[in-house]
């Protein structure tokens, strides 16, 4: 977004017209501009007088007014619309900022352990979410709505998102609904534990090898509509690369890569860790070549490498 006229005193129109400089009348009913000449200046002057237009100067003429009284009195007038300009240029200089270094992701990610605060990674996180299209799906948008949400505090299951989202972006992927589909699955994945009535929900009983059942069981119970790949992402989170896991003993080839982060994220945030801890749980994990496919294994690599340095 640019800002590429401001709004001026009217009392300015004519210091500004004596230096030659270009003034504008914006007629906020017709959504028009038109530039304003000695002879209409009287006219139009009426016009802003009853609030259905007001005058304007370009952004690059601001500099022939640089070094007047002029400048803090537009900037007053200004003050909510500059204020919005720069809380967007900061969110999107964020944004590249994250975007500069497919490494970054990874780097952040190690950081967030290192310092036990993934605030500033949940930030980043936001920053990029925040850039998308108004036109996203329905579920998206109750993804979106959620996530905004959940990422504002640093609790286990923003966590949870944090690390999905970085493995997601080091993995390649860039197909924006395909991001959604997945966080998505990361917020509803285990909703079938609520079902195990153990002291330990993550105790491996019937219930819980059923759990990704029960998760779109009660899915189904919510006014939300899932597509089609986070019901797998949910269903498969689960299933191991050599097929033992459950609950089809899918093999490697016959589900999403993905669902690795996710059954991963289960292991590693299953309870809060020091920085050894997650280093640990990590290189653990990153051994276990027939479960976990090799895109994980390498981000699972990287992130060990910043964290142990």
């Amino acid at each position: 977004m640019q800002l590429n006229f401001y709004h001026i005193p009217a009392e300015a129109v004519e210091i500004l017209l004596a230096q030659n400089v270009n003034v504008y009348i914006y007629d906020q009913e017709k959504k028009q501009r038109q530039i304003v000449d000695q002879e209409s200046f009287s006219s139009q002057l009426e016009t802003c007088r009853d609030n259905t237009a007001y005058f304007q100067i370009a952004i690059e003429d601001i500099k022939f007014i640089q070094d007047t009284d002029l400048v803090m009195e537009i900037a007053e007038i200004n003050k909510d619309l500059l204020l919005y300009v720069d809380r967007f240029h900061s969110r999107q200089q964020k944004y590249q900022l994250f975007l500069k270094s497919e490494c970054l992701y990874l780097v952040e990610l190690s950081n967030a352990f290192k310092s036990n605060d993934f605030l500033p990674l949940a930030n980043l996180i936001q920053a990029d979410l925040a850039n998308d299209a108004q036109d996203i799906s329905v579920f998206a948008s109750t993804v979106s709505d959620c996530l905004e949400k959940i990422l504002r505090r640093d609790t286990n299951l923003s966590r949870m998102l944090c690390f999905s989202y970085c493995c997601f972006r080091h993995m390649k992927y860039d197909d924006r609904a395909l991001l959604f589909d997945f966080m998505g699955a990361v917020l509803f994945k285990d909703l079938g534990l609520s079902q195990n009535k153990s002291q330990d929900i993550f105790q491996k009983n019937e219930i819980y090898d059923k759990h990704p059942y029960y998760s779109l069981f009660l899915l189904k119970k919510l006014p939300i509509e899932l597509t089609q790949t986070c019901y797998f992402f949910i269903l498969d989170h689960h299933e191991a690369q050599d097929g033992t896991g459950f609950p089809k003993q899918k093999m490697g080839t016959h589900y999403h890569p993905l669902c690795d982060v996710l059954k991963t994220t289960e292991i590693i945030f299953a309870k809060d860790l020091p920085t050894a801890g997650y280093l640990v749980e990590m290189q653990r994990i990153k051994e276990q070549t027939s479960v976990i496919n090799s895109a994980l294994i390498d981000c699972l690599r990287i992130t060990c490498s910043y964290l142990a340095g």
